[in-house]
C-alpha cells in the first residue's frame, strides 16, 4: 500500500508525502533487520540451527527485494 501510495503522490508532484511513504517502506525493512537480532539469540538458545541458517539466507536477500529497490529509487 505504501509503495503504491508513494508512487501516486510522486505522480501528483506531492513530493513530501511521497517521500514519507517511501521512507515508511524502508522502515519496514529496518524493523525486520532489528527483529532478526532478537532471533539470533533465540535460535542459539533453543538450538534451532536450521531456522537460524534460513534466517541468515533471508537476511542476505532482504535488501535485494524489488519493493525495497522501488522505495529506494522513489526516495532518491
Amino acid at each position: 500500500y505504501e509503495l503504491a501510495s508513494g508512487e501516486s503522490y510522486f505522480r501528483q508532484s506531492d513530493l513530501g508525502r511521497a517521500l514519507k511513504k517511501f521512507l515508511a517502506v524502508e522502515k519496514h525493512y529496518a524493523d525486520m533487520t532489528e527483529d532478526q537480532f532478537d532471533f539470533h539469540s533465540y535460535c542459539l538458545r533453543k538450538m534451532t540451527l536450521r531456522s537460524y541458517v534460513e534466517m541468515l539466507r533471508f537476511q542476505d536477500r532482504l535488501h535485494s527485494h524489488s519493493y525495497f529497490h522501488k522505495a529506494a529509487v522513489g526516495a532518491i
